[in-house]
């Protein structure tokens, strides 16, 4: 069984878009109708139901229940993906109209990544901040922005490279430890301001983007382990 979170690893190196990117077309990331989801993992994700949204403390909630019975199963497609690196400038609402198809994301209530772990919950509900989501819609639409840069032989943007920055704060202590596995990655992308790497040539800029790319892998290694 995959999460969510599963799905949007595998596919920041094939999503599917909705229109973000021109540069995404030139690079060949995208089908005939310009999207980009080429490759979609088999299996299915676990949904929770009654997801609400919660506007005084800017999150999302589904309440607990033991025995699975307001859970279900749903494939994703393409068009999982392609909506997932748009929610990052989505209101509210469409944020919820998409957890409600496809389940949380899996973070806990401050918004940090589990990397499959179970998540805690406050009372009978777990909760996920609205800006979680915000953070790694973003996050992987800049990689794909940065990746089909670089493939045309153009240096990633300042702010594409920006997003990217500070992913420890996003990530749970026991996640941290299993990027820690792979120190190289960590301390070349997690630990940064990664701005500044726009400046630097296209083939540096590949160097780091190469190490973005295994974090999103660990990621999803880790989700696998615990799915």
């Amino acid at each position: 069984m995959f999460s969510l979170a599963d799905y949007c690893v595998y596919d920041v190196q094939y999503g599917k878009r909705m229109g973000i990117d021109p540069a995404w077309d030139i690079a060949g990331f995208t089908d005939a109708e310009s999207m980009v989801g080429k490759r979609v993992p088999s299996g299915e994700i676990s949904v929770w139901a009654g997801v609400e949204l919660d506007t005084l403390n800017d999150s999302l909630t589904w309440p607990w229940c033991p025995s699975g019975e307001f859970r279900k199963l749903a494939k994703p497609t393409g068009a999982t993906f392609n909506q997932f690196v748009s929610l990052w400038r989505a209101t509210p609402r469409k944020i919820v109209s998409f957890a409600r198809k496809w389940g949380r994301l899996g973070v806990d209530e401050k918004g940090r990544f589990l990397a499959g772990r179970a998540q805690p919950m406050e009372g009978r509900t777990f909760r996920e901040p609205l800006q979680a989501w915000r953070y790694f819609s973003r996050r992987a639409c800049a990689a794909l922005s940065i990746a089909a840069n670089l493939r045309d032989g153009r240096p990633g943007a300042p702010s594409e490279w920006a997003a990217l920055s500070s992913l420890t704060s996003v990530i749970s202590v026991a996640a941290c430890k299993d990027l820690g596995r792979y120190p190289t990655a960590l301390q070349i992308v997690a630990d940064r301001d990664l701005g500044v790497i726009a400046e630097t040539s296209v083939g540096e800029q590949g160097i780091f983007l190469t190490a973005e790319i295994t974090l999103w892998k660990i990621g999803r290694a880790s989700c696998r382990e615990r799915g």
